[in-house]
């Protein structure tokens, strides 16, 4: 308190009693996929009828959703600095940390431990975006993602990422996927479960 001016504390409304003293702020809920109610990487596409179309599309235009697990190429890790640059250009606002939160993200993107797990998508030509989380078995956690905003589309490449997410955790029994603070529509409708916080 003698440091401090004041500081920002991200969590979950249930442990609203932990933060008394402070002045409680509204923020998007934390989206979740639930694999036990999802069941399947295809039951999830009957779920929402039109991915397929999307998947389609992103394909056609040499869209891949690649899995990095540990370090990024380092032509990457530029890379993922130019997407958060290019999102927080495009943002209403600026956070209080906005000008170090490109350098975090790069600084995850090349931690050399193969429990974190980048989901890159990208054409031959660009970078399309990313999103980064750690595997802890039962579950995944989103650490950070955006996608390149200086382009005119990106070809349905978020919603790509999510249903590859959501393959990966069939893949390996993970319970649940946590996507992190819901600031979209396309990703809200993707989302069967929200955390409010």
């Amino acid at each position: 308190q003698k440091k401090l001016f004041l500081s920002f504390v991200h969590d979950l409304k249930d442990h609203s009693l932990l933060h008394k003293a402070g002045v409680p702020l509204d923020y998007p809920d934390e989206g979740i996929i639930d694999m036990e109610e999802v069941q399947s990487g295809e039951n999830y596409r009957r779920l929402h009828k039109n991915i397929k179309k999307k998947i389609r599309h992103f394909r056609s235009r040499g869209g891949v959703v690649e899995i990095v697990r540990g370090k990024m190429a380092e032509g990457d890790i530029q890379l993922v600095g130019h997407n958060i640059e290019s999102t927080s250009k495009h943002s209403v606002f600026k956070l209080p940390y906005q000008e170090n939160y490109a350098a975090m993200c790069m600084a995850s993107a090349s931690i050399d431990d193969q429990n974190v797990v980048h989901f890159v998508c990208r054409t031959e030509d660009e970078f399309l975006g990313y999103h980064s989380f750690i595997d802890f078995g039962s579950s995944l956690r989103c650490l950070n993602g955006a996608f390149n905003r200086d382009l005119k589309t990106t070809h349905h490449a978020y919603e790509n990422m999510i249903m590859k997410t959501v393959e990966y955790a069939e893949e390996r029994g993970i319970k649940r996927i946590y996507y992190g603070p819901i600031l979209n529509e396309s990703k809200r409708r993707m989302m069967h479960e929200f955390q409010p916080t």
